[in-house]
């Protein structure tokens, strides 16, 4: 038989009067945390049933914070949001306030301290990458990386490329006050001293075509072509070089004549390094630096010195004043690439951007594969390496449990925003947290819009 109780007085001694009645009358235990939730339920006149008390307060006593947990359950009546745990955990995240590109940078790392346990953690780490969440000492790690880049890159203006060697020259990974040539010509001299390359690799074929060039300049090829026609056969993989790939007239071969195709060989090494997946490419690009520098100490000074540059740069601090004008254009440009912001300036674009994040946090999974026709089936595989199916993935793996605890409050974040996202009758709801870069500087960016939905015209 149902009994209607009496509305609470809303003065304490009422109120808690009420609650204890309630508690006894629901034939629950009168605990402290169980008088707190019937209090707040009866002077919110929220609907109270067994099921929904008992569920509420488990809930609260797992989630260890009682205080922050009941606005929680009080939105998901408003709300009318479905009763049970999963939407209950994602909103307490929620609620808890930790910004989402915090946590994605604590995952990062994480997943960087502990190595790639899984293939899906190397997958998600390229996803947080996508996401440009900033690493612990990014513009160390990466702004050396960066410059070498822009010097090598074969889409490079003359202009950057004489900027980003004179910086190299200024952070003492390449010696100051030689042209580019001398130094090149060193790297071919070098070549026959040096050992230990290992075989098959990006920085082997560079390894064989110097030595071949600093052959040349005692006289190993009559033509500059014939050596071309050499290394291009050492960058496609064959092992043996013909016997007659000498002419028999030889004569020595300028410096002069050979620096381009030893810049030619160092671009064709970072192209390919580069091309390699995540970790395998990384390492690579850092054997190559190696190469050209062999004094570890030196090229950690190096980072050191890109690393402060870059950040006199991004600062507009003094000391900036003296980078030549080329070497400006080449700091802006690493900068761009290591923390790409969006341009509230231009609407189409910033649509675009907030679109593909949205993508790549996996907020439109559920509805892709709702909507999805069977020719739309060889798209499933793009949904399925996005954020969330990627940390649903992860949660059934075997993980450190530190990892599994990060990836859990992701995941309730990213499905908080999709619950709050929703029509409630006529009315549409949207909720959207977005990890953003403002040069150095982090933080969320949150969309929150509420609106009237209208009829569309046929």
């Amino acid at each position: 038989m149902l009994k209607a109780l009496d509305s609470p007085d809303l003065n304490v001694s009422g109120l808690k009067g009420t609650a204890a009645q309630l508690i006894a009358h629901l034939g629950m235990t009168p605990e402290p945390a169980a008088t707190k939730l019937a209090e707040y339920l009866l002077s919110n006149r929220l609907p109270i049933t067994k099921e929904t008390f008992q569920s509420a307060l488990q809930w609260l006593k797992a989630a260890e914070a009682a205080e922050a947990g009941l606005p929680v359950i009080k939105s998901m009546f408003i709300q009318q949001l479905p009763f049970v745990k999963d939407v209950f955990d994602a909103l307490f995240t929620q609620s808890k306030g930790e910004p989402l590109h915090k946590l994605l940078s604590v995952f990062k790392q994480q997943l960087q301290d502990v190595g790639a346990v899984t293939r899906t953690a190397v997958k998600l780490m390229d996803v947080l990458d996508s996401l440009h969440v900033v690493k612990q000492n990014q513009l160390q790690q990466n702004g050396l990386q960066n410059l070498v880049a822009t010097w090598l890159d074969p889409d490079s203006t003359p202009e950057m490329k004489s900027g980003a060697f004179s910086l190299l020259q200024k952070t003492g990974l390449i010696p100051k006050g030689i042209t580019e040539s001398v130094f090149l010509e060193n790297l071919m001299d070098g070549a026959e001293a040096r050992s230990g390359m290992a075989k098959i690799s990006v920085i082997d074929k560079l390894h064989q075509g110097l030595q071949l060039l600093s052959g040349a300049k005692s006289g190993a090829f009559a033509k500059v072509e014939e050596i071309e026609t050499t290394i291009n056969r050492i960058f496609n993989g064959h092992d043996h070089l013909p016997a007659d790939i000498h002419s028999i007239q030889r004569k020595n071969i300028s410096a002069e004549k050979l620096s381009p195709l030893a810049f030619h060989l160092l671009q064709g090494a970072f192209t390919e390094a580069t091309a390699k997946k995540a970790i395998g490419g990384k390492k690579e690009v850092n054997d190559l630096i190696g190469y050209l520098n062999m004094d570890t100490e030196q090229i950690e000074e190096s980072k050191g010195k890109v690393a402060e540059l870059l950040f006199q740069s991004l600062n507009k601090l003094p000391e900036a004043r003296y980078v030549r004008i080329n070497e400006k254009l080449v700091l802006s440009h690493v900068l761009e690439a290591e923390f790409q912001t969006i341009d509230f300036t231009n609407g189409p674009s910033v649509a675009h951007q907030l679109k593909e994040m949205t993508k790549v946090l996996g907020l439109q999974l559920e509805h892709a594969l709702i909507n999805l026709s069977g020719d739309d089936m060889k798209e499933i595989p793009n949904d399925l390496e996005t954020l969330k199916p990627l940390l649903l993935k992860l949660l059934n793996e075997q993980i450190p449990a530190s990892i599994k605890e990060m990836a859990e409050q992701i995941l309730n974040r990213i499905t908080a925003q999709q619950i709050l996202s929703q029509e409630n009758g006529p009315i549409q709801n949207l909720l959207l947290t977005l990890p953003l870069n403002l040069g150095s500087i982090q933080t969320d960016l949150t969309l929150q819009w509420s609106g009237r939905k209208t009829k569309m015209a046929k």
